[in-house]
Parts: C-alpha cells; sequence; structure tokens
C-alpha cells in the first residue's frame, strides 16, 4: 500500500458549463478540452434559459457563455448567474471584439471575455486566470477595453447612434410597434425596420427584450 507524501497535492478539476446555441461549436470546444486533464464539461445548453437550468442541476465552477442567444441573450442570462450564484466564473464567448459587447459583459460582472476563434492555449489560460480569481480578456478585446477608458462617458452610453435611432429606441421601449413609428415619424415601414436591424447591431442586442433592457440600463428608455 502506497502511501502520498503530506507535500503532494491534486490540481483541481474546473468543471465548466457550456452554453451556445451551435451544435457545432460546443461540439468543438468540447473536442478542443477532450485531452485537458484538469478541465471537464459537465453540462451544455443551447440557450440562456436552458443554461439557468442545467444550474440547478449541476453547478459548475466557470459558464462559458455565448453573448448572442434566442430567447435570453448572454447578458441578461449573466446577470442572473450572477445574481443567483455569485461565485461562479463566467467567460463572455463572442465573434467579435466590438466595444460594445465588452463593456456590457464585463459591466454586469462577467470575470472573463474570449473571442470564439481563440486558440486552445488562450482558452485554457482563460479558464485558470478566472479560477485564480483574475480577470481575463483576450488581447483584441483588452485593446478595446482601453479605447472605452479614453472615450468620453457621454458617447459610451450611445454607441454611434443617431438622433433618430435614439428617438426609435424610445418609441420601441414605449411599446409602440413598427407601424406605429412609421406613421408617427412619417416615414416608411421599411425605414423604420432597416433602423430597427441597425440599432440591434449597434448596441448589441439580438431581440426587442434585450433592446429594451439596454435602454433601462442606460437610461435611454
Amino acid at each position: 500500500m502506497s502511501i502520498v507524501p503530506p507535500y503532494q497535492t491534486t490540481l483541481k478539476m474546473i468543471e465548466v458549463l457550456l452554453c451556445d446555441d451551435h451544435k457545432i461549436f460546443r461540439d468543438g470546444i468540447r473536442a478542443t478540452l477532450a485531452g485537458v486533464d484538469d478541465v471537464c464539461i459537465i453540462a451544455e445548453a443551447e440557450t440562456g434559459i436552458e443554461c439557468l437550468e442545467r444550474m440547478k442541476e449541476v453547478l459548475p465552477d466557470v459558464v462559458l457563455l455565448d453573448i448572442s442567444m434566442p430567447e435570453m441573450d448572454g447578458i441578461e442570462c449573466l446577470q442572473q448567474i450572477k445574481l443567483l450564484y455569485p461565485f461562479v466564473k463566467v467567460i463572455a464567448l463572442t465573434q467579435f471584439d466590438e466595444k460594445r459587447f465588452i463593456k456590457q459583459m464585463m459591466k454586469f460582472g462577467a470575470d472573463g471575455y474570449i473571442l470564439k476563434s481563440t486558440s486552445k492555449r488562450e482558452l485554457l489560460l482563460a479558464l485558470n486566470q478566472v479560477m485564480k480569481n483574475r480577470t481575463y480578456l483576450a488581447e483584441a478585446a483588452d485593446n478595446a477595453l482601453q479605447e472605452i477608458v479614453s472615450e468620453d462617458p457621454v458617447s459610451q452610453l450611445f454607441p454611434n447612434l443617431s438622433t433618430r435611432e435614439r428617438q426609435i429606441i424610445k418609441m420601441l421601449c414605449h411599446e409602440h410597434n413598427t407601424k406605429q413609428i412609421a406613421q408617427q415619424l412619417e416615414i416608411s415601414f421599411h425605414t423604420v425596420e432597416s433602423h430597427r436591424s441597425n440599432i440591434f447591431k449597434k448596441v448589441g442586442v439580438s431581440n426587442l427584450a434585450g433592446l429594451v433592457r439596454w435602454a433601462v440600463n442606460n437610461d435611454l428608455d
């Protein structure tokens, strides 16, 4: 019978919940981490709602959380995770290094931010850094964050939004539909739809509920 010397320690397995609405991406992450001894994906989810449901069943150390998802986007899901499980680390995943995504996710408590195109080395680095209670930002995201810090505070709230776009945001928040907005502003239905699509892209949300939450958080409702 062998006795483990008292100075030897066993590395804790990092248990991960992976939330992304694209199965092919989840399969890729699972394959990437398959040979890593101290990291294990213990659950997967396709939406923010499913992510919260799975967290009732398993309690991960880290959630790898996609930002853009149907039903409940990553920003709302992040807020719920930090409210219910403040000790769980969350690393935001996105295809983009745009400032609006980084700013919102870090504002609501994300512990890390990496691009979906990241390498295996950086993914493992991010996991290990957040487990040490350190914030990890991908290099591209870190550069964008530095730009945010140097910006005028007012411009941070309204990322490249025109006066018309701000007007439409307020009307959407007050439950006006596209037809009503077109009539009141005396513009075409298609013009309103175009503005709405551009607003979603600029703000970094995927649906009206996400836009309303963003507007409320930034006093633009």
